[in-house]
């Protein structure tokens, strides 16, 4: 083995009697000083100052003889070297030699102040390197930026517009522009003073996105605007742009309308069969040859109708019998498109039926103003209806359904309201039961009187909530039951409600009220206008059987742990 691969133990190895001492390091001061000097008389040697200082500037400035139109002006901390132009309200140039700096410059052309990364400036940035009359010489043989030359010229923010001013002089200016200067647009880090180009690189570049900006905007503003596009932001071109194309649209448009129109009006004229007063009586006599048994008093009445309809001549004089407006309004409120397949029109050659306008129809169908809550004109109305009914007819009860319907505003125009939000018919219980009364309203609840023993059913009120709480149901069904018992002496006895758990909560706020002192289930009140009589709860039966088949289907799945069988 090499002994050299492996470490020895030192620490009782013998020694020396007499060790050597370790010779001292010698001091490099001297020769660190030495190097500075020689470096400082070489940079003495290359560096050759023009001027000692500011003080020795001032002095020899004050003895040169400025070329024409340059003067030198002396401040406390400050010299100044002004050239004056004969026909500019401006100094051509102006070089200020600040007293603080090393004879740094600072150079303004025109009113402009020259940026750092002007070709000048980084040619020549002090007095240190270049005598003030060779410097004068080298700045009058630069040239002026021509700065950014477009027509079409348009607003953004790193262009400054640079201004020349010239001295007025009345025999030069008569038939010129009136205001007598020079204008430029510049980047604003354009380098002013040029010695072999026209146009700086930083104003060229700039003028190059201009360009490509102002192609961008006329193709955007030769194209139309899209129908969604606002209007605030719009230019007014692209708004002709887009009128004008609609027009052309339109007139397509009616041009194949008119052309559809002529085929089928020339279609009907060639293929259509009139229906003469003779052919009416051949078929009224086939009406009459119908057993009355397979004939219903309405369709009677109905065929009759329409074919004293067909024989009238001006529509103005048309006369519709009740019986007809009650069956055409049920067809509208139905399906409004079905209606429309039915009735007749000539000029389109659609329809089968002489039927109303649906024009006509709304205004029978607003004769009684609709609004939310209990509508004293409808519950006149329901009074009326039921005077005349005897004392078991008179036995009611309270249908209270909710529907989901769609969020939106609607504006009266009778009233100038805006239909649309929460509103249970009453200011009062609006401002003591709705939190937020600029919510939209996402369901209408709706009270509805259907007799025990005969076929009224009659939609009583109705109420735009976003779900109704038990305690507003509450509040509007003994309402409800007031105005049904005292106003149209009706006898409340039952209500009926959806399993909802809104509903269950209403029918628990009646708990105590009732004689027997309910414990478990409440199943009847105490009616508060009628002490001989209660109000019975009943649970609408098509809604628990459902409830209770979704429950079986769900039970023991993924969705729900219950189970609702035990095998």
């Amino acid at each position: 083995l090499r002994a050299e691969a492996y470490p020895l133990p030192t620490q009782n190895l013998p020694q020396k009697s007499l060790p050597i001492a370790d010779t001292p390091q010698r001091s490099t001061t001297s020769i660190q000083k030495r190097d500075q000097y020689q470096q400082s008389n070489d940079q003495g040697s290359i560096v050759d100052k023009k001027y000692k200082n500011f003080q020795d500037f001032v002095k020899r400035a004050d003895k040169l003889k400025l070329p024409r139109g340059w003067k030198i002006t002396h401040h406390e901390q400050l010299t100044e070297v002004v050239k004056e132009d004969e026909s500019l309200s401006i100094p051509a140039f102006q070089i200020f030699i600040n007293s603080n700096t090393d004879l740094s410059i600072n150079l303004r052309c025109y009113g402009w102040l020259l940026p750092k990364e002007s070709p000048i400036m980084k040619e020549i940035d002090s007095l240190n390197d270049i005598y003030l009359s060779d410097y004068i010489q080298v700045l009058e043989s630069y040239h002026l930026c021509k700065g950014i030359n477009l027509v079409e010229f348009q607003k953004a923010h790193h262009v400054t517009h640079h201004v020349i001013p010239k001295k007025f002089k009345f025999e030069e200016t008569l038939g010129s522009n009136p205001l007598h200067q020079d204008e430029f647009k510049r980047s604003q880090k354009c380098h002013i003073l040029l010695k072999n180009k026209e146009i700086c690189s930083e104003c060229s570049k700039f003028e190059m996105k201009l360009r490509f900006e102002i192609g961008q905007k006329r193709k955007v503003s030769e194209t139309p605007a899209s129908n969604f596009a606002p209007l605030s932001v719009t230019s007014k071109e692209r708004v002709v742009l887009t009128l004008k194309a609609t027009r052309q649209e339109n007139k397509k448009l009616k041009a194949e309308n008119d052309r559809l129109t002529k085929q089928l009006q020339e279609a009907l004229h060639k293929n259509s069969v009139d229906v003469q007063e003779d052919l009416s009586d051949d078929l009224m006599k086939i009406f009459d040859g119908v057993p009355q048994e397979n004939i219903t008093p309405f369709m009677r009445l109905f065929w009759t109708e329409q074919m004293k309809y067909i024989r009238c001549t001006n529509k103005k004089q048309l006369r519709y019998h009740p019986a007809i407006i009650k069956y055409c309004l049920n067809i509208c409120a139905k399906s409004s498109a079905a209606y429309k397949q039915l009735k007749l029109d000539l000029e389109n050659g659609t329809g089968v039926l002489v039927l109303p306008s649906q024009r006509t129809l709304r205004q029978y169908r607003n004769y009684v103003k609709p609004e939310h809550g209990f509508n004293p004109q409808i519950t006149k109305d329901l009074a009326e209806m039921t005077a005349g009914f005897s004392s078991a007819d008179k036995y009611v009860s309270i249908v209270i359904d909710e529907m989901k319907v769609q969020e939106d505003l609607v504006w009266d125009r009778s009233s100038g309201e805006l239909i649309g939000f929460l509103d249970l018919g009453n200011e009062s219980m609006n401002e003591s039961t709705i939190t937020d009364r600029e919510k939209l309203a996402s369901h209408v609840m709706v009270f509805l009187v259907k007799s025990i023993k005969n076929k009224l059913s009659f939609s009583f009120a109705n109420f735009a909530t976003d779900g109704a709480s038990a305690a507003q149901i509450h509040l509007l069904f003994w309402k409800c039951v007031a105005i049904l018992e005292i106003s149209c002496q009706l006898k409340v006895i039952c209500t009926v409600s959806d399993g909802a758990s809104t509903n269950r909560k209403f029918i628990k706020m009646n708990k105590g009220v009732d004689d027997e002192k309910c414990t478990d289930v409440t199943y009847r009140t105490k009616n508060l206008y009628a002490s001989d009589r209660y109000i019975y709860f009943i649970a609408d039966p098509p809604h628990l059987i459902k409830t209770a088949r979704n429950a079986l289907w769900k039970s023991g799945n993924d969705i729900s742990g219950r189970y609702m069988w035990n095998n």
